[in-house]
C-alpha cells in the first residue's frame, strides 16, 4: 500500500512510472483521430444562401469576411458585384447564388458574408457562412449532402468568371 502512496505521489510531482504510464496514455489519446473526423471523410463551409444551402471544402476557403464597400466594375457577368478590399487584399465579389443560377440579381444594396477562396481573387457573398461540419465525402457526380446543402465546384465556379480556382 505505501507504494501505491509513492508511486502516486511521484505523479503529482510529475516522476515515475505512474506518471510515465499516464502520459503514455495521454498521448494515445491525442493521437486517435476524433470520433466524429473518424467517421467523416471531408471538412466542408456550410453556407446559408436566399434561396438555399451550400457547403465549400473547407481547403479551399482562405478567409471570411463581411461586405463591405465595393466597386462595380463595368462589362462583367450580373453575378460580379464588384471589386473589395477583403482583409487588405483586392478581390472581385461575387453573388453565389446568381453565379451558380439559383437566383436573380439583386436590386438592392448586398449584404451578408464573403468567403475568399484559397488560391483566387474570388469571393462570394452568401447570407451566413455558418459553420464548419464534417461530412462522409458524396459519390463521384453527385453533388447533394446529407444535410441537404449543394456541395459547390470550387473550380467550376472560379472558371465561370475566368479566375483560377486554385488548390
Amino acid at each position: 500500500m505505501t507504494g501505491q502512496r509513492d508511486d502516486v505521489e511521484r505523479a503529482f510531482r510529475g516522476d515515475g512510472p505512474l506518471y510515465e504510464a499516464m502520459l503514455a496514455e495521454r498521448a494515445r489519446e491525442l493521437a486517435a483521430p476524433l470520433a466524429v473526423e473518424a467517421a467523416a471523410d471531408m471538412a466542408v463551409l456550410s453556407l446559408a444562401g436566399r434561396v438555399a444551402r451550400w457547403a465549400l471544402p473547407l481547403d479551399r476557403v482562405a478567409r471570411i469576411d463581411v461586405l463591405g464597400p465595393s466597386t462595380r466594375v463595368p462589362d462583367q457577368p450580373a453575378a460580379v458585384l464588384g471589386l473589395a478590399l477583403l482583409s487588405g487584399r483586392r478581390c472581385l465579389v461575387a453573388d453565389l447564388e446568381v453565379l451558380v443560377g439559383a437566383a436573380s440579381a439583386l436590386s438592392a444594396e448586398p449584404a451578408g458574408h464573403v468567403v475568399v477562396l484559397r488560391g483566387s481573387a474570388l469571393g462570394l457573398l452568401v447570407v451566413r457562412a455558418e459553420a464548419v461540419v464534417f461530412v462522409p465525402r458524396p459519390e463521384a457526380g453527385t453533388q447533394a449532402l446529407a444535410d441537404g446543402s449543394l456541395l459547390l465546384d470550387v473550380d467550376g465556379l472560379a472558371g465561370r468568371l475566368g479566375l483560377g480556382g486554385g488548390g
